[in-house]
């Protein structure tokens, strides 16, 4: 729980704090309400939410110390041993009139003591509390022109300060062998001159680079008066939308603009000049593979302010040129011996070092891996729940592994999945990554999957991770690979039919997926399709799905077709389209299988009669 708000339920139950509460969980800021009721002692689940919250606001009001549940829970924060921030409010009362304890709150200790038989070590505890919060800078009513003023300020000042607080996911085991990268990075950086500065880190994919940027990231983005990190440059640039998204995020988390105005990439590099050199900011770009994603994004320190900090991660040191200093370039290399069996053995074991019965096998393990920390991680976790002999099993198939192969050694641990949880992975690698979790487990419970227990493994075996993403001031559980992960799924799925496109299981590619609508080549073996285009003036027949019979998951943003959607399969599950509006879905198809439909563009939706199906 993140906001505990103390208050008199007499005074402000029913009106400020009730706007409060819902104002804090509208903004996707999780809130607790205390129970009204008067309590002489205070409960246990009380005092765990104050324990874990990471907010506490008493509301101080006339009546206040009448409660004795306020009195409590305001004396019981103060005597823990981590000090909470407190953001305290003064409503139709002043902060002089607490500080002193002067009426209307003197005459309400008296009685506690008079009339309701506390104790003076009791009373003289909530005046000590009372007074010491007093202290703190808050927020006065009387500093307002109405309560719904009063509120918004509240709100945007807390989510500021979570914002600042909430860190960058790294890990989940703990971060091994960036000790020494860290202080180097430091060094480059050395954020204590006033000069704008670009660092590029470079280095194979896998080798943690990303990992690397965002512990630095946590560790000096509170130095600068913005911050932003860019995550997955590369695969995000491949489309108009995609620049334009990255662009938009650039300014929504520099200068908190709620939804900058920009439909276009040229106005958006434009947009980016003019600010950019407001503040002093931190901004990370994540693996970039052409100096045109820089471009688009007007990375250049002349437009920067004094003192900000950009740095660039990819697996192509060309990228740097004649835009990084040759002295501000850092190259990652792998884990050495060592690390490589500490991280290793977390993930197999967890703990720091093997088993003693598989100490020595785990060493033949890690002389195939050459120090790669992805391919260390996949290892540990596939093995983790295996036999002696299964290992041995493993270190035979990747001794015949050329040392600079890293796909066929990740294989091993896909290979190791049962059919289903296959069929998921690939789904994630070539359609949904990105996706909501909670939205897509119910797209493959639509397919017939064992969505948690095959995401479960997914997730052991550390073939994909679980993101917190935040949109819309809410946060969400996205689907997240590594793009090694997720190209090897690819490849799997390119190679069910090489020539023919339209023979493969899953299409993603804007090339392919064009060629097989525009020339009628799908087939009953198109299990999934998504299409990102970014080109107008193009479309295709309104039967061109008609031969994907058992196609289930279907995307499209930004194209169009002459007529109605007709001669969709029958076991679609899932369907998004957001481009120009589809006038109507043909009642002659059947969506009783449709567990999930996004038409966010369109007029209208006839022939839905599917009651369990999720309308976004």
């Amino acid at each position: 729980m993140e906001v505990f708000l103390n208050f008199c339920d007499e005074d402000t139950g029913k009106g400020f704090t009730a706007h409060l509460h819902k104002a804090l969980t509208d903004s996707g800021i999780p809130t607790f309400l205390a129970p009204t009721q008067q309590q002489q002692h205070l409960p246990h689940d009380i005092q765990r939410a104050i324990g874990e919250c990471e907010v506490f606001i008493p509301v101080f009001s006339s009546n206040y110390t009448s409660s004795v549940s306020c009195l409590h829970q305001l004396s019981y924060l103060l005597s823990l041993p981590t000090r909470k921030p407190i953001f305290p409010v003064f409503y139709d009362v002043e902060a002089w009139q607490v500080r002193w304890q002067k009426e209307p709150f003197q005459r309400a200790f008296v009685d506690h003591k008079d009339k309701n038989a506390f104790d003076e070590e009791t009373v003289q505890r909530w005046r000590n509390a009372f007074n010491e919060v007093a202290e703190i800078c808050g927020w006065e009513m009387k500093n307002y022109r109405t309560e719904a003023d009063l509120v918004r300020e509240i709100v945007e000042h807390v989510s500021k300060k979570f914002e600042l607080q909430t860190p960058l996911h790294v890990a989940d085991h703990p971060i091994v062998g960036l000790d020494s990268h860290i202080v180097d990075l430091m060094g480059l950086l050395n954020i204590d001159t006033n000069d704008a500065r670009i660092i590029g880190i470079h280095g194979m994919g896998g080798i943690g680079k990303t990992t690397l940027a965002r512990v630095v990231f946590n560790t000096i983005c509170s130095r600068f008066q913005g911050n932003c990190f860019l995550s997955d440059v590369r695969d995000s640039s491949k489309t108009k939308d995609g620049v334009i998204n990255l662009q938009k995020q650039l300014l929504m988390e520099l200068f908190k603009e709620a939804d900058p105005r920009i439909y276009d990439v040229y106005r958006g590099i434009n947009v980016i000049k003019k600010k950019i050199g407001s503040k002093k900011v931190l901004v990370i770009i994540d693996d970039v593979d052409n100096v045109n994603q820089l471009e688009n994004l007007a990375i250049d320190p002349k437009l920067y302010h004094q003192g900000s900090r950009i740095m660039i991660t990819t697996r192509d040191e060309h990228v740097f040129n004649k835009r990084v200093d040759k002295c501000n370039i850092y190259k990652l290399e792998g884990l050495d011996d060592n690390e490589s069996l500490k991280l290793f053995s977390w993930c197999a074991f967890g703990r720091d070092e093997p088993v003693q019965e598989y100490a020595h096998i785990s060493k033949d393990v890690l002389s195939t891996a050459s120090g790669l920390p992805l391919t260390l991680k996949v290892l540990g976790s596939y093995l983790s729940d295996k036999t002696l002999e299964e290992w041995k099993e493993a270190v035979k198939k990747l001794r015949t592994i050329s040392e600079e192969e890293v796909m066929p050694k990740l294989r091993i641990s896909f290979d190791g999945l049962d059919g289903e949880t296959k069929q998921i992975f690939l789904d994630i690698a070539c359609l949904l990554i990105g996706y909501d979790r909670d939205r897509a487990i119910e797209i493959w419970k639509g397919c017939g999957f064992p969505a948690l227990n095959s995401l479960r493994k997914l997730l052991q075996r550390s073939l994909i991770k679980i993101n917190k993403i935040k949109i819309n001031k809410t946060w969400n559980s996205s689907l997240w690979m590594h793009d090694q992960l997720r190209d090897m799924g690819r490849h799997f799925v390119e190679q069910e039919n090489l020539g023919d496109p339209g023979r493969r299981s899953r299409l993603w590619s804007q090339e392919d997926v064009i060629d097989v609508l525009k020339n009628g080549k799908g087939t009953p073996e198109v299990r999934g399709l998504a299409l990102d285009w970014n080109k107008q003036g193009h479309s295709w027949k309104p039967d061109a799905f008609k031969s994907m019979t058992n196609l289930k998951l279907l995307r499209i943003i930004g194209a169009s077709v002459n007529e109605s959607l007709k001669c969709l399969s029958s076991e679609l599950v899932w369907l998004e389209w957001k481009g120009p509006p589809l006038k109507y879905l043909s009642d002659s198809c059947s969506y009783e299988k449709l567990v999930e439909l996004d038409i966010s563009n369109s007029d209208a939706i006839f022939g839905l009669s599917n009651n369990n199906m999720k309308l976004v």
